[in-house]
């Protein structure tokens, strides 16, 4: 490999990597995922405040069928109903913002939020997510769920 000082001997360099090219290795896919996270990294980190998995009180039967969640930062609340292919939320105080859902290997998906602090995601697959809420005060984001 070269120090590349010189135009063409970078040109060449670069062709022949574009010619080697074969199939992404799915550790150089992890890699990049994990770098492509860190573009959030200007959010808050909401502090986790309930989770119903967690609770000694909370009955087998009632987990399989839901998870209760609720998280605290940057002035605001979240509460989240977490079932088999939905996410239903609400935010306190109810305020004018979007949330965004995000999973690993899938496309972020959002929606607007009114004042009454209500949403809901459907058509969820059962793999990781966490939540990032925009509004005027910044970013909030939630930890992972999985």
């Amino acid at each position: 490999m070269s120090d590349w000082t010189d135009d063409e001997e970078l040109l060449e360099e670069l062709a022949r990597a574009q010619a080697q090219r074969g199939e992404v290795p799915d550790r150089a896919r992890q890699a990049a995922r994990a770098a492509f996270a860190w573009r959030t990294v200007d959010s808050e980190l909401m502090e986790l405040e309930h989770d119903s998995t967690l609770s000694r009180a909370t009955v087998r039967a009632a987990q399989a069928e839901g998870r209760l969640v609720a998280f605290r930062g940057g002035g605001l609340s979240i509460e989240l109903e977490v079932t088999p292919g939905t996410v239903l939320g609400l935010i306190t105080p109810g305020r004018a913002c979007r949330v965004v859902l995000q999973q690993p290997d899938a496309e972020e998906r959002s929606c607007e939020v009114g004042d009454d602090g209500l949403f809901a995601f459907h058509d969820v697959a059962p793999a990781p997510l966490r939540l990032v809420v925009a509004d005027d005060a910044g970013r909030h984001a939630t930890r992972w769920l999985r």
